[in-house]
């Protein structure tokens, strides 16, 4: 508490020295001197706090409660996860190398699609991976939409090669419509 006064004191003592020292200085000086009592004013302000509930403490004014804390925004965005490549060996897929999502007897077949319970980020790695014929990629989540949505990411063999191609989709939902959605994917590249 003593602490808090003292720093109270010592704004207040800067606030009157500079309203004396306001006409016979620059502007560029008083600019500067402004700044200086903006940033005192933020630095000062757990001390007010403090000074005003003096049965809390500078510790409790110095820590934030939820109700002032801005929550962001939780938008209910679902994986679905679709095999379109051609080949009798199912697809592993786990996130950022950590997380299984489908593996072993639950590895997804071809044709087979997928609903996962992840909560995917921007710049999260999808690894899919056909073991049966050592075949091998990674998808990286870009931006996602700032809504509800069903996100759809199709697994497909590349045009002329073994290798993994993906497309990936982003179809807003509105929880308020029990509108169906229907999406049809080309896939087939030769298959």
């Amino acid at each position: 508490l003593a602490q808090a006064r003292a720093s109270l004191v010592c704004f207040w003592a800067l606030q009157l020295l500079a309203v004396a020292l306001i006409e016979s200085i620059q502007f560029e000086t008083m600019q500067m001197l402004s700044k200086a009592l903006v940033f005192l004013a933020i630095a000062a302000a757990p001390c007010f706090a403090a000074v005003a509930e003096p049965a809390k403490g500078l510790r409790a004014a110095l820590q934030s409660t939820d109700d002032t804390m801005v929550k962001p925004f939780k938008f209910n965005q679902r994986l679905i996860v679709c095999n379109a490549y051609p080949n009798h060996s199912p697809i592993t897929l786990t996130r950022n190398g950590v997380q299984a999502l489908a593996h072993g007897k639950d590895a997804l077949h071809f044709q087979q699609c997928r609903e996962f319970d992840t909560h995917l980020k921007a710049h999260d790695k999808l690894d899919l991976q056909l073991d049966a014929i050592g075949i091998h990629g990674t998808f990286e989540v870009g931006a996602l939409p700032e809504s509800d949505a069903v996100l759809l990411l199709v697994l497909q063999k590349r045009d002329h090669s073994k290798l993994l191609s993906f497309q990936s989709f982003a179809f807003p939902t509105n929880s308020e419509t029990k509108e169906a959605q229907l999406a049809v994917i080309d896939a087939y590249k030769g298959n």
